[in-house]
């Protein structure tokens, strides 16, 4: 009778996670395996949403095992090459990521079949230099994480700024890759 309980509580629970409004899913980017030895990493930054991206093509059939988005990964701050107003810059953000969700098919299809890190910079982070003075750094957080597709129970959610690490390799042949966040906590530059 008690084993009955607790499987009907268990199937309740999972009910209500499942018709919540949060939904908790598996990430939908490929994950490597933490015991891969790496031996072929690739990198950039600068990709431009507005911007045709054929390069990711080409990425792809070099097949790195690992690939680590640096920052301005979209231009959050621009439209068309110019400065967004101050005021429109949040929704200048938003529409970015819906941009390169959007109309840039090599780049999507390359972070489905890729693993990847991925940090940001002043442009994905919303606005050219900005620091921790950023009125809407919470909303920018979460439009990057939302836009990578990291899993709703990682670390990052939890806490201020996207700052992370992961190591790879068997014993012997280990590799940290540390993703520093230089953005949510920079004090204003000095001129």
């Amino acid at each position: 009778m008690k084993t009955s309980k607790k499987i009907n509580r268990t199937l309740l629970f999972f009910l209500f996670v499942a018709h919540s409004e949060v939904v908790l899913t598996q990430s939908e980017t490929p994950i490597l395996d933490p015991e891969t030895t790496l031996v072929k990493i690739a990198f950039g930054s600068c990709a431009d949403e507005e911007k045709p991206q054929p390069i990711w093509s080409t990425i792809i059939q070099y097949k790195p095992q690992l690939f680590l988005f640096l920052g301005d990964n979209v231009y959050g701050d621009k439209i068309a090459g110019r400065r967004v107003k101050k005021s429109l810059l949040e929704k200048s953000l938003l529409n970015a990521y819906q941009k390169a969700e959007k109309n840039q098919p090599e780049f999507n299809q390359f972070r489905q079949v890729t693993p990847h890190m991925v940090i940001w910079d002043d442009h994905d982070y919303g606005l050219n230099d900005a620091g921790k003075e950023l009125s809407f750094k919470e909303k920018s957080k979460s439009a990057f994480l939302d836009f990578w597709k990291v899993d709703i129970t990682d670390i990052r959610r939890g806490r201020d700024g996207i700052y992370y690490s992961k190591t790879y390799g068997p014993h012997g042949r280990k590799i940290q890759i540390i993703m520093l966040d230089t953005r949510t906590f920079r004090s204003g530059l000095r001129l």
